[in-house]
């Protein structure tokens, strides 16, 4: 909950994993149950997932997290198709059936 400086990187380019604890930090618990019910955000975060949980759920995780302090660095901004990040990153690519190398 912490963020991490390692990427994901695919076809929608890099992105980071944010720092939950200073997220929550600046907002109401109002604004993050809106903001997980509406938002739709780039992988690795599981979006539609937060969109399917119950209003309570949200509220607990949001407390949960402010009762831990807002430690941590930012993670990075997420960057657009074709830029190379300067981070570290893990590719996800989609294969086409049969194109992955057999094991030897």
């Amino acid at each position: 909950m912490a963020g991490n400086p390692i990427g994901f990187r695919g076809p929608w380019g890099t992105s980071y994993p944010r720092n939950l604890r200073r997220m929550v930090a600046g907002m109401s618990e109002d604004e993050w149950v809106d903001r997980l019910h509406t938002r739709k955000t780039r992988p690795p975060m599981p979006w539609f997932n937060l969109h399917a949980m119950s209003e309570r759920d949200l509220r607990a995780i949001y407390r949960f997290i402010g009762t831990l302090d807002p430690a941590g660095e930012p993670a990075p901004e997420a960057l657009p198709p074709g830029r190379e990040p300067a981070t570290p990153y893990i590719p996800f690519s989609p294969r086409e059936p049969g194109s992955e190398t057999a094991e030897r």
